[in-house]
């Protein structure tokens, strides 16, 4: 077994598992959160399911599909971490305004 399929053994494990983990997350919280969380859920258990095909293809850009797909699940991890930094920062705000009064 080379490195290269060590390694996709490894993710095609870690990301449902990071995806499971995100459900049970989305239970506790209520609204937009939970979707996100749901979303983000979801992308991470495609990501795995990529690096699985990944072994049959040998490589993540081919067929061009699987890397759109690739592609795709980077973008919903972009997008949850861009809305939980800018729900940080607004958090933040309020304690410091808070803090002030």
């Amino acid at each position: 077994m080379t490195a290269f399929e060590i390694v996709n053994w490894f993710e095609v494990f870690l990301w449902p598992v990071l995806g499971l983990a995100c459900v049970i997350g989305a239970k506790v919280k209520t609204g937009r959160v939970s979707a996100a969380i749901r979303v983000l859920a979801v992308a991470f258990l495609l990501f795995g399911l990529s690096d699985y095909i990944e072994l049959g293809t040998g490589a993540w850009w081919k067929p061009a599909w699987l890397l759109l797909m690739k592609a795709a699940c980077i973008v919903v991890f972009l997008w949850v971490g861009l809305k939980y930094k800018r729900a940080s920062e607004k958090r933040q705000k309020l304690e410091e305004l808070d803090s002030q009064e």
